[in-house]
């Protein structure tokens, strides 16, 4: 330190003036970012207590030089500070409270250096958790609100410590993660509310599993070309809806998985008579189940006759006796297009049950879980994008024990979302979706600053 020890003691005095008069208790307004102006007015003018609210403490301002150790550690703390009100996504009820603990740090910070150099150190740690505390509760969120209320309540406790130390903040740690704890368990209830429609976008992955398995075993029995691409890019799809609509035991599943060996044993020759006769009498019943499987998926008529047509041709031979066109093994040009191509882009949609619905973001065909595990857990608060919008905190609240797809809630913004493990995995590994539980608002702002000290 370069300053005196009755220099020190007058500093100490004077912040503790300010504070106990409420010199820095800020109220944000919702929307708006405070300006220069308005964060640091001149606090060593004679007048300047009680006619302006400063909002920034600087060390030339308070007349300390600024290559004293305390001048360092106002100055620093100031544009750490300054980061925070300055973030737009921080509720302006967080902003209040930090605001208030200015002078309380700033007096910690003159007795230990290390609040700067320690990551760990319990007084950063208490702004860390109160940005924990507040994550995904929207930007104009009340003062009032219970959360916010516990905060300014926890900060004013430390204000009120006459000899602030490290026991203090460690205390109002333990204070803040029963706050945290508390919020997590009512935020954990909501997820049985969910489940039920959880389940219903998880039913399309097992019946998707389902179709793709029934028609796998068809095509390795190496059926015409002609119709191979069908029973993948089509027929698979009418029986992911067949299952979804009636389940794996039911009677119209059997019968459109039969469809699919009724349809290839037409295609073998047929020279006794009485084979024929018994083509010509099931053949119009094959057709009518083929058909409305074709019009349930949509396939467009022209595409319907084109498959028709070369369901024809082989049906001719086969009463020709005729062998069937060789196969070189090769699929056809028109390769079919979800569960054996490439995954596509992700997709939003929504299911509903009565009047609770849940968005969904999943690719429009079946696609596997990724193997790794997600490199997040439940109970994390992550930020992504929801078809192209603006970036929300969602908290990753249950992951599917057999589709591993992730059901991430926000109860405060109303909001449900279930996620591929694929999209999910692949956003947060590419940085496109942010684990916000991981993040230390300090330190974050602490690189902020430093960022626009290097620019500026």
């Amino acid at each position: 330190s370069l300053l005196s020890q009755a220099t020190l003691e007058r500093l100490l005095f004077r912040l503790n003036e300010l504070d106990r008069q409420g010199t820095f208790r800020q109220d944000f307004r919702p929307g708006t970012t405070p300006s220069n102006e308005s964060l640091i007015p001149e606090l060593f003018a004679a007048d300047a207590i009680g006619n302006e609210t400063p909002k920034i403490l600087k060390s030339a301002q308070l007349g300390i030089p600024a290559t004293a150790g305390e001048g360092l550690a106002i100055d620093t703390l100031a544009i750490i500070f300054e980061a925070i009100f300055n973030d737009p996504r921080l509720p302006d009820a967080l902003k209040a409270t930090i605001s208030s603990l200015q002078i309380t740090l700033l007096k910690m910070a003159m007795k230990d250096s290390t609040l700067f150099t320690d990551s760990r150190h319990p007084a950063r740690l208490v702004i860390d958790r109160m940005g924990q505390a507040v994550l995904g509760l929207p930007a104009d969120v009340p003062a009032r609100h219970p959360v916010c209320a516990r905060l300014f309540e926890i900060a004013g406790q430390l204000r009120s410590e006459q000899n602030i130390a490290n026991a203090a903040f460690t205390d109002a740690l333990a204070k803040l993660d029963a706050l945290i704890a508390s919020r997590n368990e009512a935020l954990s209830t909501a997820v049985e509310t969910y489940l039920p429609l959880l389940r219903q976008v998880d039913r399309s992955d097992e019946a998707g599993i389902a179709a793709r398995t029934a028609v796998d075993q068809i095509i390795e029995r190496n059926p015409p070309p002609a119709v191979r691409n069908f029973f993948n890019a089509t027929w698979r799809k009418v029986l992911q809806q067949v299952w979804l609509d009636h389940g794996p035991e039911s009677s119209q599943w059997t019968a459109h998985i039969t469809a699919i060996d009724d349809l290839l044993w037409t295609f073998q020759p047929k020279t006794d008579p009485e084979e024929r006769k018994n083509l010509a009498r099931r053949l119009p019943i094959i057709l009518k189940l083929l058909k409305a499987g074709m019009e349930q998926v949509g396939l467009p008529a022209q595409a319907q006759e084109a498959f028709l047509d070369d369901c024809f041709t082989l049906q001719t031979q086969a009463l020709r006796a005729a062998p069937p066109p060789a196969d070189d093994g090769t699929l056809p040009e028109l390769a079919p297009v979800g569960l054996h191509g490439k995954e596509g882009a992700p997709i939003s949609g929504c299911v509903r049950i009565g009047e609770l619905s849940m968005t969904t973001l999943d690719f429009s065909d079946y696609q596997s879980a990724p193997t790794p595990s997600l490199p997040a857990a439940i109970g994390d608060w992550l930020e992504l994008e929801i078809d192209a919008g603006k970036p929300l905190a969602v908290r990753l609240s249950y992951i599917s024990p057999g589709t591993r797809r992730a059901m991430l809630l926000n109860p405060d913004l109303s909001l449900a979302l279930a996620v591929h493990p694929a999209i999910l995995d692949q956003r947060l590994r590419s940085g496109e979706a942010r684990n916000l539980t991981a993040a230390s608002l300090f330190d974050d702002a602490a690189s902020r600053a430093l960022k626009n000290s290097a620019t500026n």
